[in-house]
């Protein structure tokens, strides 16, 4: 039981504090005790774009498809955003042929 309790605290310093829906996808809130990558259990596509206060990261695929961040060690707000691929371009071509 203590190796679990153990566990269970270690992985509570590398959780979310908050999470929260956005208008186009969705936002967290972490304290972390060190630099780490921050995981999140929502499919990975490749119209999925993050900031970690304020400052673009790259979203990795980790674990057969899933998503994460890397996150400095402290406070950090994390801000993932939606939009499809290939949207725009097809805005521009429908913009010039109508």
């Amino acid at each position: 039981e203590e190796e679990l309790e153990n566990d269970t605290a270690a992985l509570r310093g590398s959780a979310v504090s908050a999470f929260y829906k956005t208008e186009k996808g969705f936002a967290a809130s972490a304290t972390l005790q060190s630099d780490n990558l921050m995981f999140f259990s929502i499919p990975y596509d490749e119209g999925w774009s993050a900031t970690v206060n304020g400052k673009k990261v790259e979203v990795e695929r980790v674990n057969k498809g899933f998503m994460a961040v890397p996150v400095k060690a402290g406070a950090n707000e994390i801000e993932f955003t939606y939009e499809t691929p290939g949207i725009g371009l097809g805005i521009i071509i429908k913009v010039r042929i109508f």
